[in-house]
């Protein structure tokens, strides 16, 4: 990918560090849709071009501890939501094999009456 510089990298309106700076919404999808092509054991370089870079040695570092630390924390967070999903699933469930069961022993015992 070719970039004027590194603020291109990250998201502007992000007030934090570099490192702790989101990635700016268009290069992450962009990353994303491009390493989906790939097979999944399959690891993923990405290659960045800066055609200004302003801070040259530090430009490589900064970029790499980005994007590893904005990525880690997609994946906790997409694994926070999947734990969160599947506890609420397990919850509903256990609703209804009990509105089940409830329903058949209702059932069972007005038939018994009649």
């Amino acid at each position: 990918m070719n970039l004027q510089n590194v603020n291109q990298f990250f998201n502007t309106i992000d007030p934090s560090p570099f490192h702790e700076k989101d990635l700016d919404d268009d290069l992450e999808e962009f990353i994303v849709s491009w390493a989906r092509e790939y097979p999944v054991d399959e690891p993923v370089r990405l290659v960045v071009h800066l055609q200004n870079p302003q801070l040259c040695d530090e430009a490589q570092a900064i970029i790499q501890q980005a994007t590893h630390n904005y990525f880690n924390y997609r994946a906790e967070v997409s694994r926070r939501e999947l734990r969160q999903l599947f506890r609420t699933g397990r919850i509903s469930l256990a609703i209804g094999i009990s509105f089940r069961d409830r329903t058949a022993a209702t059932e069972a015992t007005a038939m018994n009456q009649t």
